[in-house]
């Protein structure tokens, strides 16, 4: 969620979820560890507790949201690439709206895979005014 005293922060807590990925205007896209804000997922225990840590992004700068099954969909082959495949992707097409982005990263993996679905595919892509700086 944006804090409303800076648009370029974003507080995040996981949940079970991906850690999430940072895509920086000039195209560098990198993991982004949540540390102590990754939690279990969301309604297993009642008694789960949550933290949050929190991100900047600059100007044209994009996080990225995403499911397990996006980083766990295997390819033809049946080898699971992950985040190896996933990086250079979000790196090279990085121009892209963000609606653009996750439709074409969605995409991606069922190309890679040949089309076989056998998880949720969940992506969202949401970048920091200004549009894309030089």
């Amino acid at each position: 969620m944006p804090d409303g005293s800076d648009p370029g922060r974003v507080l995040l807590s996981s949940a079970g979820h991906p850690d999430p990925v940072v895509v920086r205007a000039d195209g560098d896209a990198r993991v982004s560890g949540l540390g102590d804000a990754a939690g279990p997922p969301l309604g297993i225990f009642e008694e789960s507790r949550f933290g949050h840590t929190a991100l900047r992004l600059g100007r044209g700068d994009a996080l990225v949201l995403l499911t397990d099954g996006i980083l766990e969909a295997p390819e033809q082959d049946g080898q699971r690439p992950g985040v190896r495949a996933v990086l250079p992707f979000l790196a090279r097409e990085h121009a892209r709206p963000p609606a653009a982005l996750a439709c074409a990263l969605c995409e991606d993996v069922l190309r890679r895979g040949g089309a076989r679905i056998q998880d949720d595919m969940t992506v969202f892509v949401v970048r920091n005014p200004g549009g894309l700086s030089s």
